[in-house]
């Protein structure tokens, strides 16, 4: 996946809405493995 591709042409709080997605998936993928663990 490119997610970084074209994130320079994003507004600020649409570059911030996407940090804070990409944050929460990143969140959700370790509470999944911790809770699998």
């Amino acid at each position: 996946m490119q997610i970084s591709l074209g994130l320079e042409h994003l507004s600020a709080k649409e570059k911030t809405a996407r940090e804070e997605h990409e944050f929460l998936i990143r969140n959700n993928a370790d509470l999944l493995a911790f809770v699998q663990a």
